[in-house]
């Protein structure tokens, strides 16, 4: 009886083991800070995700990012922004050349993974782009995420992506090598 309930645990954790269950669990900044969050859609095909992007491009950044504050005299909320200066690397969509730099944004400060999880220096990255509208950044190019983090992916040093959005189609690329998705994106 002892062996078979052995035999019956040991099946049970290998089961759970390749089941999926020790994935990683991602900090999604857009979904897991406290009190605060995105409505948007989830895109569910490379497709969608492609056709609401300006570009896509392949960029990292050397230079550090700056803060960009601001506060809404109307209600008194404090808004934080990191500002940084890519150098694309690829371009797999829109009219980007390698070798450009663009200003890319995201919501939240340098520091801090609260509002949107921020790339990181040193690291390269699959961007999914979305222009920011001219007339409200004073005339300026300025590039965020489609979907907020759907649209980064990070290109891990053996070519694998990792998605830093937990849901959608992107998540279904983890692990998987950059030329798959960009086949894909073409």
């Amino acid at each position: 009886m002892k062996k078979a309930f052995l035999i019956f645990m040991i099946s049970i954790m290998a089961a759970a083991a390749f089941s999926g269950c020790a994935q990683e669990e991602k900090f999604v900044g857009s979904k897991d800070t406290p009190g605060f969050g995105y409505d948007m859609q989830i895109y569910q095909t490379v497709d969608e995700i492609k056709d609401r992007s300006a570009a896509i491009v392949i960029a990292s950044y050397s230079s550090d990012p700056t803060e960009c504050y601001e506060k809404d005299e109307g209600t008194g909320m404090e808004l934080y922004a990191t500002r940084y200066t890519l150098d694309v690397e690829k371009v797999l969509k829109g009219d980007l050349a390698e070798a450009d730099q663009i200003t890319f944004m995201q919501t939240g400060k340098p520091d801090s993974d609260e509002y949107e999880t921020k790339i990181k220096k040193g690291k390269k990255y699959l961007l999914f782009l979305a222009q920011k509208d001219v007339s409200l950044t004073g005339g300026e190019i300025i590039y965020d995420a489609v979907g907020v983090e759907q649209g980064i992916i990070e290109i891990k040093e053996n070519n694998k992506l990792y998605s830093y959005y937990d849901e959608g189609i992107m998540t279904k690329y983890d692990g998987e090598s950059l030329s798959k998705l960009a086949a894909e994106i073409k």
